[in-house]
C-alpha cells in the first residue's frame, strides 16, 4: 500500500491522522509521513489496516475540505534521492527541497554572500530551461509538471533574470537553432555574459542578446542576485533589532516590576513564603518575580495595586 492509498483510505472512513495513530499504534508524525511517503509502511501494520477498511464508510467534510489539494501536496511531499546544491551530497527529501537540510547547506546563508547567481540543481535548470524555450506554455503548467508550486514561480525566475510573465510565442526553428538556443540559455543560467556567451558560440554580443530577449531573459541575473543578498541582509538586521527591542523593553517591564513586588513586601513585613501563600504560590515564583525573571500574574498585579493605593 503506498501513502496515497493509506490517506485515501482515512479519508473515505472519515478518521483524522490522530485516529488512525491509535489504531495503528504509531504517533500522528508517524501517519504524516507514511501518507507523505517519507515511512514505508511496514507488514506488521496490515492487520490494523484490515480493520480500517472494514469500518463503515463515513464522510467527513471537514476532513474532505482539509484535504482539498492533496493530491498535489503529496506530490511536492513525495521523498526522492536527491544532490544537495550546497554540498553535493545525496540525501532523501521532498520534491522541493534543494538542499540536505544541513545548517551550512541552507540558502540563503548567514554571513558574507556573493553577488553572483549560483548555479540552478538539475530539476531547476530543467523547468527554467522549459520556462525559456517554451514560451508559449504557462509558467505555472510547467511548474506543475515539475514538481514545484505555482507560487514559487516568480521567486525562481527573478532570481535568475528571468522575466515569466511576457508571453512570447515560440518560433518555429531547426533542429541546430534549438539546440543553439539551448545552449545559450544553459550558459546563461550558469551566470556567463553576454561576451562570454558570444565568445563560446562564435556569435556577437547583440546576436546573443536578440536569442536571449524572446526568451525572457533580463540580463539581471546578477543584479537580481545583489537584490536577493541586499534584502536578506537588511531584513535579518530589522528582525534582530525588532527581537533586541521587544526582549528589553519586556525585561525592563519584568525588573520594575519585580522591584517594586519586593519593596511592598518588605513594607508590607511578609517574607516571600508568606506572601506566596497569600497569591495561592510558590516561594520560587516570587523570587522569579522579584528578580525580574517571571512577569507577574493578574493576582499579583491586583495585590500589588492595592498595597499601593494604602500609602
Amino acid at each position: 500500500m503506498t501513502g496515497l492509498e493509506l490517506r485515501d483510505l482515512r479519508l473515505s472512513r472519515g478518521l483524522t491522522q490522530a485516529r488512525l495513530a491509535r489504531e495503528l499504534g504509531v504517533g500522528r508524525s508517524a501517519v504524516a509521513s507514511m501518507e507523505r511517503g517519507w515511512v514505508a509502511i511496514v507488514d506488521h501494520h496490515t492487520p490494523a489496516i484490515e480493520r480500517v477498511r472494514a469500518m463503515p464508510a463515513r464522510s467527513d467534510p471537514r476532513l474532505l475540505a482539509h484535504a482539498e489539494g492533496q493530491d498535489a501536496r503529496a506530490r511536492q511531499h513525495t521523498a526522492e534521492e536527491r544532490t544537495c546544491v550546497g554540498c553535493g551530497r545525496d540525501f532523501l527529501g521532498p520534491v522541493w527541497r534543494d538542499t540536505c537540510g544541513r545548517r551550512q547547506c541552507t540558502w540563503p546563508r548567514t554571513g558574507q554572500r556573493t553577488t553572483t547567481p549560483r548555479r540552478p540543481s538539475a530539476r531547476l535548470r530543467a523547468f527554467l530551461l522549459a520556462v525559456m524555450i517554451e514560451r508559449d506554455r504557462h509558467a505555472r503548467a510547467i511548474a506543475e509538471e515539475h514538481g514545484y508550486r505555482p507560487g514559487s514561480v516568480q521567486s525562481m525566475c527573478w532570481q535568475y533574470g528571468i522575466r515569466h510573465g511576457s508571453r512570447v510565442p515560440a518560433a518555429h526553428h531547426s533542429t541546430n537553432a534549438l539546440e543553439r538556443e539551448r545552449r545559450i540559455a544553459d550558459m546563461y543560467l550558469d551566470g556567463l555574459t553576454l561576451d562570454e556567451i558570444g565568445s563560446t558560440v562564435g556569435l556577437t554580443r547583440e546576436r546573443v542578446r536578440q536569442i536571449l530577449q524572446p526568451m525572457g531573459a533580463t540580463g539581471e541575473s546578477r543584479r537580481a542576485a545583489k537584490r536577493v543578498v541586499d534584502w536578506h541582509r537588511q531584513w535579518t538586521r530589522d528582525r534582530h533589532d525588532a527581537r533586541e527591542r521587544v526582549r528589553d523593553i519586556g525585561q525592563s517591564q519584568r525588573e520594575v516590576e519585580g522591584r517594586a513586588l519586593r519593596e511592598q513586601r518588605m513594607r508590607a513585613g511578609l517574607t516571600q513564603c508568606a506572601l506566596a501563600d497569600r497569591l495561592g504560590t510558590t516561594q520560587g515564583t516570587i523570587s522569579a518575580w522579584e528578580r525580574g525573571k517571571w512577569r507577574l500574574t493578574r493576582r499579583a498585579h491586583r495585590w500589588l495595586r492595592a498595597q499601593l493605593k494604602k500609602q
